[in-house]
């Protein structure tokens, strides 16, 4: 549960920002017609930090715990989501306040990317050979999970508030919980097990040249399987409720209904899914995937 109590809290800090752009990008790029795009375009920095942060954090997590990397990884994610929650906008500081959105997220994605391969690790160290793939969909019901908890917390704010609060101080409201929810899990994981074996935690971790020397097999295949599976995540779970509001405009909270339902399915999915590759192995779920995704995503973009 701690493994994952900080996947969930993290992922609802990335979710939140994408849930809530549409009503704060004005206060940070002015009142331009191209405000929501840019405020986009700063989402996607989060994605240039993510591989660093996994980087960075999976060596931490090899020399000094996997405790360690989770514990420091969700400080920053509440950190960067308090200084959001407070930031000046563009009316106070001018640009200054683009810059200071751009950092809070670049320090967003390089937690993000420390938790989510540590915590992944820790999740499938942990569990039972015969239940690991059940048990390690949990990583990806959590992920699914901080964007439901944040689609939900935007439906219960447009049924106590106005668009009109919202838009100007309400959007804060989101980031200050993701701020306090991470503080949480921080004073949780300081109890937690360590998965990694004492005797294995002071020894040298690998080397990036060991890894694309030794290793590039392997790597390229992961690399590859997972290219495919995140690209088709992120267009059914960024681009698909960014449709739906669109087609909706007019009705802001029908949109948002459709996107939550839509999330709850997808995360009841996920350990019906590892459950299946308990029973069956993962090879033949990952093929039934990828043809899967590959008819499905041609009628979903037209």
């Amino acid at each position: 549960m701690r493994g994952s109590a900080g996947n969930l809290v993290e992922w609802y800090d990335v979710y939140t920002y994408t849930v809530f752009s549409s009503y704060f990008a004005s206060q940070f790029f002015g009142d331009v017609k191209n405000s929501q795009m840019n405020s986009m375009a700063v989402f996607a920095t989060t994605f240039v930090m993510r591989p660093i942060g996994s980087w960075f954090f999976g060596r931490w997590a090899d020399r000094h715990g996997r405790k360690s990397a989770l514990t420091f990884s969700v400080l920053m994610m509440a950190a960067a989501s308090f200084v959001i929650a407070i930031l000046p906008t563009h009316a106070t500081i001018g640009f200054a306040a683009v810059i200071a959105l751009v950092i809070c997220r670049l320090v967003q994605g390089f937690a993000t990317g420390g938790e989510y391969g540590t915590s992944a690790t820790y999740t499938s160290e942990a569990a039972t050979r015969d239940r690991r793939g059940f048990l390690s969909s949990f990583q990806y019901v959590t992920l699914v999970g901080g964007e439901v908890l944040a689609t939900l917390v935007l439906l219960i704010m447009q049924q106590v508030m106005s668009e009109q609060d919202i838009k100007a101080w309400g959007w804060r409201i989101p980031f200050l919980i993701g701020g306090l929810g991470a503080v949480v899990v921080f004073w949780l994981r300081r109890s937690m097990d360590e998965s990694l074996p004492q005797e294995s935690v002071d020894k040298q971790s690998g080397s990036m040249g060991e890894l694309l020397t030794k290793y590039w097999s392997p790597l390229l295949l992961v690399f590859l399987l997972t290219l495919g599976g995140t690209m088709c995540f992120y267009a059914f779970s960024v681009s698909g409720p960014a449709m739906i509001k669109t087609a909706y405009k007019s009705s802001p909270e029908t949109a948002t209904n459709i996107n939550l339902l839509t999330l709850i399915v997808l995360l009841i999915l996920q350990p019906i899914g590892g459950l299946i590759s308990d029973k069956i192995g993962r090879k033949p779920l990952l093929v039934w995937f990828g043809a899967g995704a590959l008819v499905w995503t041609y009628f979903f973009v037209t």
